[in-house]
């Protein structure tokens, strides 16, 4: 469906995405991610990723990339898999990382996964744009 300003109207379950995750299982083979936080802001979403040094922003907007410039520039893209579930797809543009979430808008809690584990531990911020 379209919107008054042609963007494709959310899917069914949208509106309980906006909130604060926390994390589900751990896994000690990545980088630690302590919350995320989903919000509505226009006709797009918006989500922090945070980290213990460090905070990343996304734009997504389903069902296309979005690019956020910002201090770590990324594309994202979010779906809703299955009711109760939205997946965040995150592509740094400026490093090798893909970092995916899983969310579950039940029970508030997320687990996510690298597409490859970084060499080096460090923060989003690195991870993100290494120097």
């Amino acid at each position: 469906r379209e919107g008054d300003r042609g963007a494709l109207a959310p899917p069914a379950g949208a509106d309980d995405w906006a909130g604060t995750y926390r994390p589900g299982q751990a896994r000690h083979d990545q980088p630690r991610l302590l919350e995320v936080d989903v919000r509505r802001e226009g006709a797009s979403w918006l989500v922090g990723v945070t980290d213990r040094a460090a905070r990343l922003q996304a734009r997504f907007g389903p069902p296309r990339w979005l690019v956020s410039e910002g201090p770590v520039p990324n594309a994202a893209l979010g779906w809703q898999p299955a009711p109760g579930r939205l997946h965040l797809r995150l592509m740094m543009l400026e490093a090798p990382h893909v970092l995916d979430i899983d969310l579950s808008t039940e029970d508030r809690t997320f687990g996510f996964s690298w597409s490859s584990v970084p060499l080096r531990g460090g923060t989003l911020g690195y991870l993100a744009c290494p120097a």
